[in-house]
């Protein structure tokens, strides 16, 4: 009865320890889920996300120029150079007409259309369905764009140079100030740069911040201003000597906030002569509104070097791992992706030995070792994931695991619940051989005492 008894309970712990890795691995693919479905919302996890050259013809002439290398930053140069341009052309054309120019200013001016809409038509035509173009933001605005510098140059100028001298007035102002649109294109640039996506974007994420630091300026500068206000408001030849002299007076709210703005926020030239001639009036009063000023001086300063030292490079700290992170990920979607559907039997989800046989193929580890995935650490971890012989993963937990393995990323919550699932997974599998064993023994025990009793049976 007593090893019944032993043998219940080991079957009982090892049952409870199953059940409490089972849980732990739910939990866990359950979080992995959760994030696959964020990922997969934005097309960054699964192949099929949103790429303008999945609506292209797989055969033709404009979609194999329009893939090509060369045209795309042949574009680039384009529009590099047509941005200088435009600084030559607001530099050195003083005409007001197209048409009234020197005639290099008429030939860029041309040329430069008829190569943008002539790039523009090759990635429309490369398109298998014409309307489907309106699906790719950058194709819209080019085509804005391209019909602004048509309008521009072949309809309105010369319109504008056949009625030159009419008694019909023509503003051409407007038409120099449309031109100015143009620069925009120099975004397509800047979305090629990861540098300049990346101070780009930590700028937008910084807007919050920065917004609250410049509330609080303006906060202290309505603050102080009402005080030094009251102090020389009734100061007149103070205030009448400070307008003759340097353009401003304490008379007013508003004033005092100006100078405060200007000199005292800025501290533009003029900063130095103010609060001389207040140091140097003589009163109570310019004496304490001297050192309001200088106190406000102080706390601007200080409040400007919050928001430009400490919330910026927070931001762009945050971008640039916001940047690392979805580059991992599009090497992993681009690459490794495709390398494991290579490994696939057909039913999307890797069984362990075709995990095994992914961590030793030199492709997958070049790829890994790019990624800084830690190779050891992940091995060890997917015994969370096949606990069993038949279990088999999808490919989007494979790809979570990759990422969350990497050598550099910073311990979370949800690394430490890794750690224990892995745990609590090998303690059950040591448990289980524990058990075994022990069942093996018990088993001997019994044969072996029922060889002893069956031999004292024969002897009798």
């Amino acid at each position: 009865m007593k090893t019944n008894t032993a043998a219940d309970t080991r079957v009982s712990t090892g049952h409870v320890a199953q059940i409490m890795l089972l849980d732990a691995r739910e939990a866990f693919m359950g979080d992995l889920d959760q994030a696959y479905g964020k990922f997969a919302q934005d097309g960054d996890m699964i192949p099929g996300g949103y790429n303008v050259e999945d609506f292209y013809y797989d055969k033709g002439c404009c979609q194999a120029i329009a893939r090509d290398w060369y045209f795309v930053h042949g574009t680039y140069v384009v529009i590099l150079v047509n941005c200088i341009y435009m600084g030559v052309n607001m530099d050195l054309n003083k005409s007001d007409q197209l048409y009234d120019a020197d005639w290099f200013f008429i030939i860029c001016e041309n040329l430069f259309t008829s190569v943008f809409l002539v790039e523009w038509g090759v990635r429309l035509g490369a398109f298998s369905t014409k309307r489907n173009f309106v699906k790719d933001p950058w194709m819209v605005f080019d085509g804005c764009l391209v019909a602004l510098m048509v309008i521009e140059t072949w309809i309105l100028s010369p319109i504008t140079k056949m009625f030159e001298g009419s008694s019909i007035p023509i503003p051409s102002e407007p038409l120099r100030l449309l031109r100015m649109v143009r620069l925009t294109r120099l975004s397509r640039l800047i979305r090629n740069v990861p540098e300049l996506v990346t101070l780009t974007t930590g700028l937008v994420q910084g807007v919050r911040a920065s917004a609250a630091s410049i509330s609080m300026i303006f906060l202290f500068i309505y603050m102080f201003a009402i005080v030094v206000h009251a102090l020389l408001k009734d100061e007149d030849e103070l205030n009448v000597r400070l307008k003759n002299e340097y353009g401003v007076n304490f008379e007013r709210l508003g004033d005092c906030m100006w100078v405060l703005l200007i000199d005292g926020t800025f501290m533009l030239d003029g900063t130095g002569n103010i609060l001389s001639s207040l140091v140097f009036e003589g009163s109570f009063a310019a004496a304490a509104s001297c050192l309001l000023m200088l106190m406000f001086i102080f706390l601007s300063a200080m409040v400007i070097c919050n928001m430009l030292i400490g919330v910026l490079c927070e931001v762009v700290g945050e971008v640039t791992q916001a940047e690392r992170n979805a580059k991992d990920i599009s090497v992993l979607k681009d690459c490794m992706w495709h390398h494991l559907e290579s490994y696939d039997d057909g039913d999307g989800r890797i069984s362990k030995e075709e995990f095994g046989m992914i961590l030793k193929d030199p492709v997958s580890k070049t790829i890994l070792k790019e990624l800084k995935v830690d190779l050891s650490f992940m091995s060890a971890l997917s015994m969370v994931f096949f606990d069993e012989k038949n279990t088999h993963v999808p490919f989007h937990a494979v790809i979570e695991l990759m990422l969350a393995c990497r050598g550099d990323n910073a311990a979370t919550v949800h690394t430490i619940a890794n750690s224990m699932s892995f745990l609590i997974g090998r303690l059950n599998s040591l448990e289980k051989n524990i058990m075994g064993q022990g069942q093996q023994i018990f088993e001997v025990e019994v044969e072996a005492l029922d060889a002893i009793e069956h031999q004292g049976h024969v002897t009798l």
